[in-house]
């Protein structure tokens, strides 16, 4: 099954190799086979939306691009949420979630955080109202490698914590709901370099043992070697080094080159490690104003 067909996706890595921007080409990606998608970031990070050119964060889904939506969870939102449509609280009542003793203890429980925001998710999927808008993808930008694991076990270590209750139910839902494989899956955005890939072959086993297989693997940032496909090397010599300042710039092509060669060895490492998870390598874009719509075209054709 492709990683488009999915209900929930979740993309998680390194920090720095561009989870954001790949989450929301993957939306675009979803867009662009005819799909409505939405792009979800936790914790009010705001990351997401100025991708698209939009403002601020919100807990109102919003227009990104056609077929994208945009739309940012807080705890403290979810956790309103929760007691509205979970535990059926009148609007008084839930003010009591606003307290700064429910918020301590909201804040005490592990796993709790990430819990409440996966489970608007799950509920929002599994059990929409009628006027809820209704989405074929979810991508979850998640946090960097060792909260995302975090935010991924939320459901285990809830269930460890709570033997009975609205969380323990809670947990037992969500951990059910990730571990199909048919509704959910993980796409790990890494840099084709020796350091990030050893770091995210590392990150696939811990879900692997977690019950979580990736789905996909993106190999963002993927810088071709220059003057590919132009001439050979022994020309490029020859026609530059007579020129002034020659050496210096064989110098820098040179650099670019061993560069492009080192990322085709890390991949080829990542490809060969990776089993049957697909690999797409993402090119190198800076610059670009808008890089979710910029990559997610070659997603679309790619997953």
């Amino acid at each position: 099954m492709s990683l488009l067909d999915k209900r929930l996706v979740v993309v998680t890595g390194k920090g720095g190799v561009g989870r954001t921007t790949c989450a929301a080409a993957i939306a675009v990606a979803a867009a662009k086979r005819g799909k409505r998608a939405c792009v979800v970031e936790l914790s009010g990070m705001g990351s997401v939306p100025p991708l698209f050119g939009l403002e601020g964060r919100s807990f109102t889904f919003r227009r990104a691009t056609e077929g994208v939506y945009v739309w940012s969870l807080t705890v403290e939102e979810c956790l309103d949420d929760f007691g509205r449509r979970k535990l059926k609280l009148p609007s008084l009542m839930r003010k009591l979630f606003q307290t700064r003793a429910t918020r301590t203890f909201v804040d005490a429980i592990p796993g709790l955080h990430d819990l409440l925001q996966l489970g608007k998710l799950e509920n929002l999927i599994n059990e929409p109202l009628p006027d809820d808008p209704r989405f074929d993808l979810f991508v979850v930008d998640a946090p960097a490698t060792g909260h995302g694991l975090t935010l991924l076990s939320s459901a285990r270590s809830m269930s460890d914590v709570s033997k009975a209750g609205p969380f323990h139910d809670l947990a037992q839902i969500i951990g059910a709901f990730l571990e199909d494989g048919n509704t959910t899956g993980v796409a790990v955005v890494t840099l084709p370099e020796d350091l990030p890939v050893s770091e995210s072959l590392e990150l696939m086993a811990e879900l692997r043992a977690m019950g979580l297989p990736p789905s996909a693997i993106l190999a963002n940032k993927r810088v071709p070697p220059p003057l590919e496909g132009l001439m050979p090397l022994s020309t490029v010599d020859e026609v530059i080094r007579p020129l002034p300042h020659g050496a210096q710039l064989l110098d820098l092509l040179g650099m670019a080159h061993r560069r492009a060669e080192a990322q085709t060895e890390a991949l080829d490492r990542l490809k060969a490690e990776a089993g049957a998870v697909p690999v797409v390598s993402l090119p190198s874009l800076d610059g670009v104003p808008v890089l979710p719509k910029a990559l997610g075209p070659l997603l679309a054709e790619a997953l």
